[in-house]
């Protein structure tokens, strides 16, 4: 069972996820302008947040594009790093060069992605086999949509984790849509965690919309990576509530009645309700936390947009190496 002030803590962090997902929605017109139609993570907080939540620091992060903020801000970056990316003001951890789906941090092991899909699969399992060799009891934990599934990258990254028994978590948040394209018309089978038995690893399904049950899942997985035993697969059932970006078409998705069928699934308003009924909190405390929540997310925006843009010499810098001598 776990630790009552755990389980506090571990609600209060899904509910900044919501708070920064709820004013990136608002603020999503703004935001484009910069940062190129900002992906929503709105329905699906409990996954990234689950998981990352507890992690060690040097252990890494390797986000999706849909998961990144909640991960990201979880696993420890702060509010304002991310803000300040997102409006491009220095300030950010690239100082405005980067997209704020792909921010790195190397000082909390959080590895931005590209735009190309799957590609943090292979990297993840790279950095899981670095960890290996230096033994230093790190874990990688790696998150995709269900689309990427069907990429080169997670077989190949997958397998090789799997042949070398690497410390790596396969996290797939599976929300029923791959862009535009519904779950069923691009995947044959009805549990992408049963591929794990091809590569001979344990393939588990949790309730994607279960922040708990998300939680426990990866304690599993990540004690398991570090006795040396390999990687897991971890398909987390949710469903994609909002378009594939804020600045999408709502129409072009699923069909509206399976959305609202999910809303009331929703992960936020589930674990509210837990918590009232187990005792843990009361109605006061939750709207003082959500209070706290938004304070904080608004204070950030707040610095990043009084933020500076970056000097236009910013353009030049890390492109080439300096103090080093090229004959």
């Amino acid at each position: 069972m776990m630790d009552p002030e755990l389980r506090i803590r571990l609600f209060r962090s899904l509910l900044l996820a919501r708070a920064f997902e709820e004013k990136k929605i608002e603020l999503a017109k703004e935001i484009n302008a910069v940062d190129l139609g900002p992906c929503s993570c709105y329905g699906q907080e409990a996954i990234p947040v689950g998981f990352c939540f507890g992690l060690e620091k040097d252990d890494y992060v390797l986000p999706s594009i849909r998961s990144y903020l909640p991960a990201d801000i979880s696993k420890g970056v702060p509010l304002k790093a991310v803000a300040a990316e997102m409006f491009c003001r220095a300030g950010g951890p690239s100082n405005g060069r980067e997209l704020s789906s792909k921010i790195t941090f190397p000082e909390l092991r959080v590895i931005g992605g590209t735009g190309v899909l799957g590609n943090n699969i292979t990297v993840t399992a790279g950095i899981a086999l670095a960890a290996k060799y230096k033994k230093t009891r790190q874990v990688a934990v790696c998150f995709m949509g269900d689309g990427t599934s069907n990429r080169e990258e997670f077989y190949s990254g997958i397998n090789f984790a799997a042949l070398k028994k690497l410390p790596a978590i396969f996290v797939v948040e599976t929300n029923l849509i791959a862009e535009f394209t519904p779950f069923q018309k691009f995947i044959p089978v009805a549990h992408i965690a049963d591929r794990a038995a091809a590569f001979g690893i344990p393939g588990r399904i949790v309730d994607g919309n279960d922040l708990f049950a998300i939680h426990e899942a990866a304690q599993e997985a990540v004690q398991r990576a570090r006795r040396g035993e390999g990687p897991t697969l971890v398909e987390c059932k949710t469903c994609r509530v909002r378009p594939m970006s804020e600045m999408g078409d709502p129409k072009k998705g699923l069909p509206l009645g399976l959305i609202e069928e999910w809303k009331k699934k929703d992960p936020v308003k589930r674990m509210k309700e837990h918590m009232l009924k187990t005792g843990a909190l009361k109605e006061k405390d939750i709207l003082r936390l959500e209070e706290e929540c938004r304070a904080e997310v608004g204070e950030a925006i707040q610095w990043a947009k009084e933020s500076p843009y970056p000097t236009p010499e910013e353009v030049m810098r890390g492109v080439y190496a300096e103090g080093v001598t090229i004959e």
